[in-house]
């Protein structure tokens, strides 16, 4: 996010689909001071952890792929499970993360959500994706290019930045 901020960019309106623990909405509100941030969530745990991360004069909601918004936002961020099996199960919150990444189509669903709400994308992804995450907003009209790419054992984690235009 610094990278975009430092090229001059900023949003007067942020999503952040499958907010988690809140930590990137977080990011992304001390970086743009934004008008408007929603952290949205497909489920009750998740949204609980948002909640307690961020400002109470932020914005969280829990539906999924944030079916419950209709705006345009400027800027969406999106880190959609993308592990290739299952989590180990466990209590309701391991249950739900279970439910979600076990999920057909949860990473391409979100990632279209993204797309469809905000005119920029910024992805948190892994090399490992069962999609890959350039061609498909490519596909979608959208410039696309890597921001940032970490290497961890057997994966890499790219940030990248999504563009109409």
């Amino acid at each position: 996010m610094a990278v975009l901020r430092e090229e001059g960019r900023s949003y007067s309106s942020i999503i952040d689909l499958g907010s988690g623990s809140g930590v990137l909405a977080l990011a992304a509100y001390k970086i743009f001071r934004p008008r408007i941030i929603a952290a949205v969530e497909a489920h009750r745990c998740p949204a609980v952890s948002s909640r307690l991360s961020l400002p109470s004069h932020l914005l969280v909601a829990i539906c999924p792929s944030a079916s419950c918004l209709k705006s345009v936002f400027d800027l969406a961020i999106v880190n959609p499970p993308y592990l290739p099996e299952r989590p180990p199960r466990g209590d309701e919150c391991g249950e739900v993360l279970a439910r979600s990444w076990a999920g057909e189509g949860v990473m391409e669903g979100m990632l279209g959500a993204a797309a469809g709400l905000a005119r920029e994308v910024l992805a948190v992804y892994s090399s490992l994706s069962p999609i890959g995450v350039p061609e498909f907003f490519r596909r979608l009209g959208f410039s696309f290019r890597v921001l940032a790419s970490r290497r961890f054992f057997m994966e890499s984690v790219e940030v990248g930045h999504a563009w109409r235009g």
